[in-house]
């Protein structure tokens, strides 16, 4: 199953700027000219910059790791029936994750509150994250007999 990941629209936090800022020197990007002048532009130092790059990436990181967990869920309840992908998108701007089921080319859409993955990730939850799955489980069975996929058949030998 081919599962497509994106993350965007993600918040900057005064938390990861300053872990940003408490990094290694030698950790931060080297800027190009481009970034540099953008730096200038904005009353910023090089270092400040660069910091607030770090930060951005750290941020985005994170919520690639928790798009990526939502997606295995959803690929996971996705193989029991015909979907041959999952797209997800985690936008940072509405905090959801915005899905979508495909199959021969059609797509089922799915909207899911990141805190469904979030918050028992962040809490060591694994009891959180077994909700949470069997929340999208039940989501994707539901989709799947609304848009008529049918269930997989797995065979056995004998």
């Amino acid at each position: 199953m081919n599962v497509n990941i994106e993350v965007i629209n993600i918040p900057g936090t005064t938390a990861n700027l300053k872990w940003a800022q408490e990094q290694p020197r030698l950790e931060l990007p080297v800027l190009t000219k481009e970034q540099k002048s953008i730096a200038k532009d904005f009353g910023m130092t090089e270092e400040q910059y660069a910091e607030s790059i770090l930060a951005r990436q750290y941020s985005e990181t994170r919520y690639r790791r928790y798009a990526e967990q939502f997606g295995q869920f959803l690929a996971k309840a996705a193989r029991a029936y015909r979907f041959e992908s999952v797209d997800v998108i985690y936008d940072g701007f509405d905090n959801k994750f915005h899905c979508w089921l495909i199959e021969r080319g059609a797509k089922v859409p799915l909207v899911f509150d990141a805190n469904i993955i979030i918050s028992p990730l962040e809490a060591g939850d694994k009891n959180g994250l077994l909700e949470a799955e069997k929340a999208v489980k039940n989501a994707v069975e539901f989709l799947a007999r609304d848009a008529g996929t049918k269930k997989s058949a797995v065979a056995s030998r004998q």
